[in-house]
């Protein structure tokens, strides 16, 4: 770092074992301060942190004032606040093997194998080019279920199915990785070839769940989130804490 001048400025990387910019005492009492602020850090997507740093006649390669102890992880989304809400019964022919051979299954069969797109640009743009014509909210809606579906649930979630037209909710945990099934010509035609194995654990009847869950089970959605009623099912079950079968 230069300290040659009264007012320099030098860019900080951002890479991961990069740690949180702190300020301390050694700022205020050397004429330091950030573009953004004092004590601002860098920002989600931004590559690196311009900081103006006076000279210090004293010092000029005190560096103490910067934290350099790596970041600690993100908090991932913990397993007990995992619950999915499934659709299948457009499908009525899968969802009929889905409950006898103990897999839950989505469509969007031309776009091969979901498991080759990462993020939810490349599913859009996947499916913008294999189902031209549809609107892009609509395309934007089915490539966030496909994503959830391949990138989010995890083996051990539970998750709901609710039967459109019928007085029954099935209740399942997620066994198996995401897989296509090339080779299943009947699920191909069904449009239903992307699966996950799963364990059945509970039918129950619709009036088992208050009036707000019904409403969340119920969107539009193929695959989303329905965590905010884990607790249910839990109950339901009659499991305690565990989200694991015992």
């Amino acid at each position: 770092m230069s300290s040659q001048s009264a007012n320099c400025e030098f860019s900080v990387p951002n890479h991961p074992g990069l740690g949180r910019w702190t300020f301390t005492r050694w700022c205020s009492r050397h004429g330091i301060h950030s573009r953004r602020g004092h004590g601002l850090g860098l920002r989600k997507g931004e590559t690196s942190l311009t900081i103006y740093r006076m000279y210090n006649p004293y010092d000029p390669d005190d560096e103490s004032w910067l934290d350099t102890r790596p970041d600690p992880l993100p908090v991932k989304k913990r397993k007990e606040d995992s619950l999915w809400v499934v659709h299948m019964s457009h499908h009525p022919v899968a969802a009929k093997r889905g409950l006898l051979e103990g897999f839950i299954c989505v469509g969007w069969v031309k776009a091969g194998y979901l498991s080759q797109y990462r993020d939810q640009e490349q599913f859009k743009a996947a499916f913008h080019k294999c189902y031209p014509g549809h609107p892009l909210g609509r395309i934007a809606n089915w490539a966030g279920d496909a994503r959830r579906f391949v990138c989010e649930m995890d083996l051990d979630d539970l998750f709901v199915f609710p039967v459109t037209g019928k007085d029954e909710i099935h209740i399942g945990q997620i066994t198996g990785d995401y897989r296509f099934t090339a080779d299943d010509p009947e699920l191909i035609d069904n449009d239903s070839a992307s699966i996950r194995n799963v364990k059945w654990l509970k039918t129950v009847r619709r009036g088992s769940f208050s009036k707000a869950a019904l409403l969340c089970f119920d969107s539009e959605h193929t695959v989303h989130s329905g965590s905010g009623y884990r607790s249910d099912v839990l109950d339901i079950l009659g499991w305690a804490k565990s989200s694991k079968v015992d």
